[in-house]
């Protein structure tokens, strides 16, 4: 299935809807501790304190107009797992990752019925269907967090910040078939920054936004181009928005057993190294 090689509370929503410049609700203040204009200070505590917590969620909704994907999964301690939901025209397909430290297992429906229960394991550095965030290790929605360079305030109650992050993170967040007819110059990419949007909810980050409108200056400045976000294909509505909230903390991450792995889907689980 070609088509379906796609996908960090983290939640990745790419969604077609009105492109409104992100949320201006007013929902807390930010942490009193650090000064409540220090727009620095603000944004490192509430970055501290989410990466503080030992499990983060993730729910990941896409759609761009071809595609629709919605995951959810949690990142803890020495890896993550989780669950997609894949749709690609009338393709459909559920597939299910879990990473321990440098190892990365899928497990996918549309397998024969005599592996679809079992576990394979990814070639090393391999990305979940092309999405880099997605790899063995530390998810990318998490180290997003890490490299946030903000800019200003955007609301009275300082609970919104205008940001920095680099281009090369944010296009780790996307599969396969969002870069077709794409070109996409890496190298720029890397050193190329695209303006997000932070909103911070009881000092915490509870969200990270993109809109279609930054994406497509960042591109531009990286000397690429993704033909889904012209205004032909309905590029203006697009976003991408990474929601972050505390997990349960009793979640615990073990490889797949011999039994139920596989290396040749004909063959089912048994597999044993």
């Amino acid at each position: 299935m070609q088509g379906l090689r796609r996908a960090a509370t983290v939640a990745v929503l790419v969604l077609l809807g009105a492109c409104t410049g992100g949320g201006t609700d007013q929902r807390g203040a930010t942490s009193s501790t650090p000064a409540p204009d220090d727009v620095d200070a603000v944004l490192a505590e509430a970055v501290e304190r989410t990466l503080a917590h030992d499990t983060l969620d993730f729910e990941i909704h896409t759609v761009d107009g071809r595609l629709l994907e919605h995951t959810r999964g949690t990142a803890v301690p020495g890896g993550w797992q989780a669950s997609t939901d894949l749709g690609y025209f009338d393709e459909h397909s559920t597939i299910r990752a879990r990473a321990v430290e440098d190892r990365l297992w899928i497990q996918v429906s549309s397998w024969p019925r005599v592996s679809r229960d079992c576990w394979m394991l990814t070639p090393p550095n391999a990305a979940l269907f092309g999405i880099g965030a997605m790899s063995a290790g530390r998810p990318g929605y998490l180290t997003l967090l890490e490299a946030l360079e903000p800019v200003e305030f955007t609301t009275a109650l300082h609970d919104e910040i205008t940001a920095d992050a680099p281009l090369a993170s944010v296009l780790g967040f996307l599969s396969a078939p969002f870069f077709h007819d794409s070109t996409i110059d890496w190298h720029t990419a890397e050193r190329t920054t695209i303006r997000v949007t932070v909103e911070i909810e009881d000092g915490e980050v509870a969200q990270v936004a993109v809109w279609a409108s930054d994406f497509r200056a960042a591109l531009a400045r990286a000397r690429s181009r993704v033909r889904s976000l012209s205004a032909d294909r309905g590029g203006s509505a697009f976003r991408i928005q990474v929601h972050y909230a505390a997990g349960d903390d009793d979640v615990r991450l073990v490889e797949p057993g011999p039994d139920q792995q596989v290396v040749k889907l004909k063959d089912g689980c048994g597999y044993s190294a």
